[in-house]
């Protein structure tokens, strides 16, 4: 592996750290990162909120009735149900 190659590797791996930690951030509003037990377990809270919400999703007939993608700007209607019509 060259340095150019390495760097870029170890730039990713940083981008996706951040990109965690923004998820986490925004699923339980809570801007402090992961630095002590408490906020540990505030972000485990979480993710098992975040866990649960997504495991309800997916076990309904039309996952897209759930909350969590009530909001989703970003994600066009038929891209949603295109994702979903894959998973079936």
């Amino acid at each position: 592996m060259t340095s150019d190659e390495l760097s870029l590797q170890i730039s990713a791996v940083q981008s996706e750290k951040d990109r965690l930690e923004l998820l986490f951030s925004e699923y339980i509003g809570d801007n402090v990162l992961v630095q002590k037990e408490r906020n540990v377990k505030s972000h485990k809270e979480g993710m098992w909120n975040l866990i649960d919400d997504l495991t309800d999703a997916f076990s309904r007939s039309n996952p897209l009735t759930h909350e969590l993608f009530s909001y989703s700007k970003e994600m066009k209607s038929e891209g949603l149900k295109g994702f979903f019509n894959h998973m079936t």
